[in-house]
């Protein structure tokens, strides 16, 4: 029995098990026939008649992708923990500034911790007053060193659940209760978003 490829039939452009019944039916009439020339086929066709048949080989499917390791699971939670660290916050000055939302993607987190070390030592200082110019996601802002701390309040009270829900859904990848990376994003720990 000859054994063929199936990319190999897919590339004929033609029925090729018809065929072989074409060819087969024509070299039974023509062993009948006095004078006739034998018939032919295709090169593949006619093996397939001579070796009494064939056998199609279905394509072997690649391996499935290793499963990610414990590590690579804890990339994929640090990951989405930055993007949804990276939302930002929206606090209300409660004044004519009114609401102005204070981005807390990793560049920002780094500059406010800029404005928490001023806000800080003017506290220290007793400049508790002293103004402190900055920029939100909304626009400009001047707050006094004395608001900082119920802004940084009011943006750990926003980010902390990010980070707890990360710290959780490490214990269910570490315990084995979580191993599908697609379910890393969905995770029920994570926080609604705002």
């Amino acid at each position: 029995m000859l054994q063929i490829a199936r990319e190999t039939l897919d590339t004929l452009g033609f029925d090729f098990a018809a065929a072989v019944s074409q060819y087969q039916s024509a070299l039974a009439a023509h062993a009948t026939s006095l004078g006739q020339p034998a018939p032919t086929a295709h090169p593949l066709v006619e093996a397939a008649v001579r070796a009494g048949g064939y056998e199609v080989i279905e394509p072997t499917p690649p391996p499935p992708p290793p499963a990610p390791s414990l590590d690579d699971l804890k990339r994929l939670v640090d990951a989405e923990r930055e993007a949804r660290l990276s939302v930002g916050f929206d606090f209300d000055f409660g004044d004519t500034r009114g609401v102005h939302r204070f981005g807390t993607t990793g560049r920002d987190r780094l500059g406010w911790s800029e404005v928490e070390g001023m806000a800080t030592a003017a506290i220290n200082a007793g400049q508790v007053s002293l103004p402190i110019a900055v920029r939100t996601d909304t626009g400009d802002l001047t707050i006094a060193a004395h608001e900082w701390p119920a802004v940084r309040l009011a943006g750990a009270v926003a980010l902390q659940p990010v980070w707890q829900a990360s710290w959780t859904i490490k214990d269910d990848i570490v315990s084995g209760l979580l191993t599908d990376p697609a379910t890393i994003a969905t995770h029920p720990a994570w926080p609604v978003s705002t």
